[in-house]
């Protein structure tokens, strides 16, 4: 459509050509949300402080103003929400890749980040990448993410359970045992369903893919923001 998308680009005080680069998506249930927000200023700045650069960008929020009356179409605009702030993400990252030597990006130490929708949409990102999706085709050939980091993330699943067709990228989890708002395990109704963090952890144990998981037990949806307001260190 034709609304403009921002980002936000933070650069670390140095005189490196090449860095590490940590972009950011943010929260807010697909309706709701701000790149410049002052949390996402702060983990950003903590990110440019670091030696990375920090980017956060826009993305359309496909449940604004939609209302629903049943399961079948919740399920069908979830896939058209997550689905837009996949498109606009990977539109970012393209934007990032071109710009990689004005932003002094090394393109192959981009990592994802998103809170709460943010880290659905990051998390989706490179599950559609890894299994070859239509939407991903839009990237560079043979184009990895360094990393995937998410603050009470899920993967959307569609079209049945989820399963990579090739290793992800390095994953962070952060995630709540007692989330409420997006599931810590998973949860299939139909066939369709979210894959929380606990559910896609077992995958990278069984398979040996490299991953952290930071569990707050009995926390809740509440560390889609603790996660990067208090533990930025870890990200770093």
């Amino acid at each position: 459509d034709t609304c403009q998308l921002y980002m936000d680009v933070y650069m670390p005080d140095d005189t490196l050509s090449s860095h590490p680069c940590v972009l950011f998506v943010f929260g807010g249930g697909f309706k709701s949300g701000e790149r410049n927000s002052p949390s996402a200023v702060a983990y950003m700045e903590k990110i440019a402080e670091n030696g990375m650069v920090g980017i956060a960008v826009d993305y359309r929020l496909g449940l604004k103003g939609v209302e629903t009356t049943s399961l079948v179409e919740l399920a069908k605009v979830m896939e058209r929400a997550v689905n837009m702030g996949v498109e606009d993400t990977y539109s970012a990252v393209n934007y990032v890749l071109t710009h990689a030597a004005q932003f002094k990006v090394n393109p192959s130490q981009l990592v994802l980040s998103g809170s709460s929708a943010g880290a659905i949409i990051s998390l989706q990102c490179d599950y559609y990448l890894q299994n070859r999706h239509e939407l991903s085709k839009v990237l560079p050939a043979n184009f990895k993410f360094g990393g995937i980091v998410s603050f009470s993330g899920a993967i959307a699943a569609f079209n049945g359970k989820v399963k990579y067709q090739q290793q992800p990228a390095p994953t962070m989890f952060m995630h709540g045992t007692k989330d409420k708002l997006v599931v810590y395990n998973k949860l299939m109704v139909f066939g369709k369903g979210m894959f929380g963090s606990n559910a896609l952890a077992k995958q990278f144990v069984k398979n040996r893919w490299p991953y952290q998981f930071i569990r707050f037990t009995n926390f809740g949806h509440e560390i889609a923001v603790i996660g990067y307001k208090e533990h930025a260190d870890a990200v770093v």
